[in-house]
């Protein structure tokens, strides 16, 4: 193996989707099948949300009070009923035929402020499942293709999330999807844990 040294070029990816509005994490999977390349990345928006009361679908948090949402998102730890401002982090997919440039596909899967014209692959229901627990928080996490024999074929394409507060790092949990299409993701475990992004 030869190691040959960096040359600069063009951005493979820019945020010029409402959803990458906060911006685009220099972290991602990239999955190649056949002759085309999958680029999985990590974005969060800046959206504006209404002030009001929040609590997170798993209790473990108590009442929260959302405020606007800032460019940094963060959260003020001094107990219930802080304010915090934070936005909505979702993963997405690029794809390419030659692994340089990449176009983002418009899925129809997963919906932002009411159009499904996304690239939007996890959270399953895209913003609407920041609004089915009247709350937001970052979703982070990685996308791998599992070539281990006997898999389900809707389980060959996997997805470790997790669901945390920024700035403490408090975990609201850790789920495992399964795709048969890498775009497609159902829920088939979740557990609480740290940093499972890490092991995908």
């Amino acid at each position: 193996m030869t190691l040959h040294p960096p040359q600069q070029m063009h951005p493979v990816i820019v945020p010029d989707r409402p959803w990458e509005s906060g911006m685009i994490y220099a972290w991602s999977n990239v999955v190649q099948i056949g002759d085309m390349v999958h680029l999985y990345y990590f974005c969060h928006s800046n959206d504006t949300l209404s002030s009001g009361a929040c609590e997170c679908r798993n209790g473990r948090l108590g009442p929260l009070t959302v405020a606007a949402t800032l460019t940094r998102p963060f959260l003020r730890t001094d107990g219930p009923g802080t304010q915090v401002n934070l936005s909505m982090g979702f993963i997405c997919v690029a794809v390419s035929e030659d692994g340089e440039h990449f176009t983002k596909p418009e899925l129809g899967i997963n919906s932002y402020r009411g159009s499904k014209a996304t690239n939007i692959v996890l959270p399953v229901g895209g913003d609407e499942y920041f609004a089915a627990c009247n709350c937001t928080f970052e979703l982070d996490g990685g996308v791998f293709f599992d070539r281990r024999e006997g898999i389900p074929p809707g389980e060959r394409w996997k997805a470790v999330t997790t669901s945390s507060l920024l700035s403490n790092g408090t975990d609201l949990g850790t789920a495992l999807y399964g795709s048969a299409d890498g775009l497609r993701f159902s829920l088939l475990e979740s557990a609480t844990a740290q940093d499972m992004k890490n092991l995908a």
